[in-house]
């Protein structure tokens, strides 16, 4: 299988009143270094993503540094490597809902995912969705003893690693309580598909889940306060996943901007209104990162946009790079693959849109 060769890194536009944040310049060029040398062979499925996840582990960026830094290193790393940066986010959130237990075993599995010792597999969808009323969950709970059973299904999942992973989800029980709890990956019941061919994401190891009288002990529990631990973990779950969509969008703009000269006037216009359009957003993502309680519509609605824009200035890449830009391996058709996910990466544009027109303030 041809692999394309790397791509020239790529640094976002991440900045906090005019000083970018987070990462010293040695650290952010090390960063883009490692994954622009590793997109190709990922998107090619002949490399998985934990690599990555041990590279940032060892020097300390999965988890346990504040939310600006970890938007910053998300960013950075999807700017290079969109597959590296969603496996991260995933990696990331599991850590952080681990990290709010009370349960020492779940502490010391939090320790594991920010170690990169254990995979990190976020199963949250479901429990967003019965959050907001939008879909009841599909996982249910009883419990037995001392011990909680599961069953259902999780529709998709990433980081669901062979070699061992960890997994949160919602279950809803026949009495209609809801739990938040977490399940290791080689308990019996648990059952994992055979890992989908995907149009991009192809080495994030996701499929889905079957739960079949899955049973873990009462200290796997993360929370039986269900609502207020979803509203606890949205702001960071959408803004982390709206980094990710701003580094597609700043490696999109850059190889755009490579080609701009010789580009018909018209793709040129478009090109500098999308720039602005990244600018605002940047300046909006930078305020509600430093927001202590931000409003659930705005973070809502930037996740929105983000993936919105990612995908007009994807569309105007292509336009620019020409034929070059559809040969299967090269950076612009892997970014193209990449963006056309973000409307049904869950939260979906779906999802969103409902959000806004019924319930979310």
């Amino acid at each position: 299988m041809t692999v394309a060769a790397a791509e020239p890194t790529v640094a976002p536009a991440a900045v906090l009143d005019g000083v970018r944040f987070g990462l010293a310049p040695r650290l952010s060029g090390e960063l883009a270094s490692y994954f622009s040398s590793k997109c190709g062979q990922i998107d090619a499925g002949s490399a998985d993503v934990h690599d990555g996840l041990e590279f940032l582990a060892s020097r300390g960026l999965v988890g346990g540094v504040d939310l600006p830094t970890q938007a910053t290193v998300i960013r950075e790393v999807s700017t290079n490597c969109m597959s590296s940066a969603f496996s991260l986010w995933a990696q990331v959130m599991v850590a952080n809902y681990l990290q709010r237990a009370e349960s020492p075993l779940l502490r010391h599995q939090a320790e594991l995912v920010m170690t990169a010792q254990v995979a990190g597999s976020t199963a949250m969808a479901g429990a967003f969705q019965d959050a907001d009323g939008f879909r009841e969950l599909e996982t249910t709970f009883r419990f037995e003893d001392d011990d909680v059973i599961l069953d259902g299904a999780i529709r998709w999942a990433s980081n669901l690693r062979a070699e061992g992973f960890v997994m949160v989800l919602g279950a809803r029980n026949a009495e209609g309580d809801r739990i938040i709890v977490a399940v290791p990956s080689d308990v019996d019941g648990l059952s994992v598909r055979e890992h989908l061919d995907l149009l991009a994401l192809g080495g994030t190891a996701s499929s889905s889940v079957n739960l079949d009288g899955v049973r873990v002990s009462r200290e796997w529990i993360l929370t039986e306060n269900f609502a207020e631990f979803v509203a606890g973990i949205r702001p960071t779950f959408l803004l982390l996943q709206t980094a990710f969509c701003l580094g597609l969008i700043d490696a999109s703009l850059s190889a755009s901007a490579a080609r701009l000269e010789s580009a018909f006037e018209g793709h040129r216009d478009e090109y500098v209104q999308l720039s602005g359009q990244r600018d605002d957003l940047d300046g909006r993502f930078s305020q509600l990162l430093t927001t202590p309680a931000p409003r659930p519509r705005d973070l809502v609605e930037i996740r929105l946009d983000s993936a919105a824009l990612a995908q007009a200035v994807v569309s105007i890449e292509t336009r620019i790079v020409g034929g070059a830009g559809y040969v299967a391996s090269s950076p612009t058709a892997r970014r193209l693959r990449e963006a056309a996910f973000l409307p049904i990466q869950s939260p979906t544009e779906g999802h969103l849109r409902w959000l806004l027109a019924t319930s979310v303030s």
